[in-house]
């Protein structure tokens, strides 16, 4: 370690400079300070002026827009919105005369606007403009929907420009009802047809007496039309006696003869297959298939089966019934056909229901093992329903064999109008729980006694609301369906029914279904077997299985 003595000496004049500083900071700390030199003032060069410069703004220039030359214009350049717009402006600055000329000029330019171009006005965000084009488009419409339309007009465009003027000048334009009475009945009562223009005769007037309503508003008056020749003049005749509305002929070459006249007014008694300015009527104007068929889409049916007779007509209704069933996918439909001289009604039910499949294998195992079995035989369950072709009478003979097999599957039955059939309808228990698609005189028979009595009282109600009907009306207090007129034929509604459990045959309503459809089960596999079936299975297999054996073992 170093002496700190000698440490001392070798360092006076450090020791003396720090002995100067000491000395120094002390006669600082205690004597006057000297006074502080000024700061420094940085002199600053004051801002400029800040200088604002406005644009000068010409003066806008006005430019008027004459509502009139612009409408014009988008007129030729066939701009329809625009020129709606233009017309509109315009109409709102215009006197109340120049305002129902303005309305009228837009009518008449907008009427030969095809569909397209009306619905592109109509997608218009500008409700002056699709209130013209909906204005349009409801004066193209006819019956009730043109009803309606007008009533939304009054409704929802309360605030368009041609509420003041066009609307009601239009509506005074509408034709009124022709007011019906006196009707001019044409019928060949003294040709071969004579039986059958006596029927549809005393069909009007059972309609005429049984109604006081017409009694008080008709006069009816009866045409002999047996001679075709004569049937213009026939017309010419009821027209100068004032006859506001013509009931026939009935043969399809007298109605041929007046097809010629411009009047629509005519309620021809019979459909020729080409267009008329008159109504056609037909007694088979219906189409009990294509609704049957809607009906069980509707229900949401899969797989049908089709019992009848062979006879032609009823295997004609089949064949129609197949072809239109077999359209949609998934649908599919198993047919039965008896003989209709010798019909064996049972045999044919057990086979659509695959009972004597169930029964032969019955047979087989009991000739197998020898012994006698007591058996049931199992149905198929893939069936939604079962259609039945024949009469009424027939069908009081096959129903009872749903409940043989205690079956829970809808039997449906499109009659024909027939005495007998009406007849064997009336309280009839075997016919429980089956829907039919039938005429409403079977519901309502008001002394009706044949078809073609109801075809007359029917052709009494065509002829007495032949307004309504040009107007979309639909007439159901009628017999032979509920009717309405359709591209100038007559289309008949049939009406459905179904006999209750004491056999009465009541009005019926089909059930509204929601439900999503499902694929059918066409096959019937082990678990659609019985206990009974399974078992007897089980003991033709072991039996077959024991001959095996023993025929193995045999040298």
């Amino acid at each position: 370690m170093s002496n700190p003595i000698n440490y001392l000496r070798r360092k006076p004049s450090q020791l003396a400079i720090a002995g100067l500083l000491g000395l120094s900071f002390t006669l600082t700390g205690c004597g006057t300070q000297p006074p502080k030199p000024e700061p420094v003032v940085k002199k600053v060069a004051p801002p400029e002026p800040k200088v604002e410069i406005t644009p000068v703004v010409p003066e806008p220039v006005v430019v008027a827009i004459d509502p009139e030359v612009e409408r014009q214009k988008a007129f030729q350049e066939q701009d329809w919105e625009r020129y709606l717009q233009f017309s509109d402006d315009l109409w709102q600055e215009s006197p109340d005369q120049r305002r129902a000329q303005l309305e009228s000029e837009i009518w008449q330019n907008l009427l030969p606007l095809d569909e397209m171009v009306l619905q592109r006005l109509e997608d218009s965000v500008d409700m002056r403009v699709n209130a013209w084009a909906y204005l349009v488009r409801v004066f193209r419409l006819q019956g009730l929907d043109f009803k309606q339309g007008l009533k939304n007009l009054e409704v929802f465009e309360q605030d368009a420009i041609y509420q003041a003027h066009l609307l009601p000048q239009l509506l005074t334009q509408i034709p009124s009802e022709k007011s019906i009475q006196k009707i001019a009945v044409f019928l060949p009562v003294n040709s071969k047809y004579g039986p059958v223009a006596e029927q549809i005769r005393d069909g009007i007037l059972k309609a005429f007496y049984q109604n006081q309503n017409l009694q008080q508003q008709l006069q009816l008056r009866f045409y002999d039309s047996s001679d075709e020749t004569q049937v213009s003049s026939r017309y010419f005749q009821a027209k100068q006696e004032g006859a506001d509305v013509i009931i026939g002929p009935l043969r399809k070459s007298a109605v041929e003869q007046l097809q010629g006249f411009d009047d629509d007014y005519i309620i021809a008694l019979n459909d020729i297959g080409k267009p008329t300015p008159f109504p056609q009527f037909s007694l088979k104007s219906s189409d009990k298939i294509g609704q049957m068929t809607n009906a069980f889409v509707q229900q949401r049916y899969q797989n049908i089966g089709i019992i009848g007779s062979d006879n032609a007509e009823q295997g004609l209704q089949a064949t129609l019934l197949i072809n239109a069933w077999n359209n949609p996918p998934y649908h599919t439909q198993t047919q039965v056909t008896y003989s209709d001289e010798k019909p064996r009604f049972r045999q044919a039910f057990d086979q659509l229901l695959n009972a004597s499949n169930s029964i032969e294998r019955k047979n087989v195992l009991s000739r197998t093992i020898g012994e006698k079995l007591d058996f049931y035989p199992r149905t198929r369950k893939d069936l939604d329903a079962i259609v039945v072709f024949d009469s009424a009478q027939r069908l009081a003979v096959i129903n009872p064999q749903k409940d043989l097999y205690q079956l829970d599957i809808p039997i449906y039955s499109p009659t024909k109008m027939t005495g007998r059939n009406l007849a064997a309808m009336q309280n009839n228990r075997d016919l429980r729980d089956v829907t039919v698609l039938t005429q409403p005189l079977v519901l309502n028979p008001d002394n009706i006694g044949s078809a073609f009595e109801a075809f007359g009282w029917d052709s009494l109600m065509l002829a007495s609301h032949i307004g309504s009907l040009k107007q979309g009306g639909c007439l159901s207090n009628t017999k032979t369906g509920h009717l309405r007129l359709q591209d100038n034929k007559v289309v008949q509604e049939l009406v459905w029914a179904k006999f209750n459990r004491q056999g009465k045959l009541l009005a019926y309503q089909l059930p509204q279904i929601s439900e999503e459809p499902t694929l059918p089960n066409d096959l019937e596999t082990q678990d659609d077997m019985s206990d009974e079936e399974q078992e007897l299975q089980m003991r033709l297999r072991q039996e077959m299985l024991d001959n095996a054996q023993r025929e193995s073992a045999t040298p």
